[in-house]
């Protein structure tokens, strides 16, 4: 089967029919709760260990270096450096020919998710017990 167009590969999948067996709504559901569960618990200790002093000042550095993003905390910013990282790690992985680890995946979860919460309450940190 060969394609002309990007739009044409997405209509032959999007007309596919799906193969016996084929995971459910209920079972993605299941599977995103799970892993849900399972960063959480592993976020909660390293959040109170942790803090965030070190996302303030990368933040505070890359603000300087880029200027003051609008309605962006600099605990967002230390966020996104951290992502970049993982995501350079992913593609530096490919170039050479492996699969990066689960691990990195599984920290760009994390982050996005801190991302996400610092964005909603204006900063990332300050947890206790």
């Amino acid at each position: 089967m060969s394609f002309e167009k990007w739009e044409d590969v997405a209509a032959a999948f999007r007309h596919a029919p799906q193969a016996e067996g084929s995971p459910t709504v209920q079972d993605l559901a299941n599977w995103w709760l799970d892993e849900t569960k399972s960063e959480l618990d592993s976020v909660i200790p390293k959040a109170i260990e942790y803090g965030s002093a070190d996302l303030k000042v990368i933040g505070f550095a890359l603000s300087q270096m880029i200027g003051e993003p609008k309605g962006v905390t600099h605990d967002e910013l230390g966020i996104a450096f951290y992502v970049l990282g993982k995501v350079a790690r992913l593609v530096g992985g490919y170039a050479d020919g492996r699969l990066p680890s689960d691990d990195t995946w599984h920290d760009i979860a994390i982050y996005t998710k801190m991302a996400q919460y610092a964005r909603e309450h204006n900063g990332w940190g300050g947890f206790v017990k």
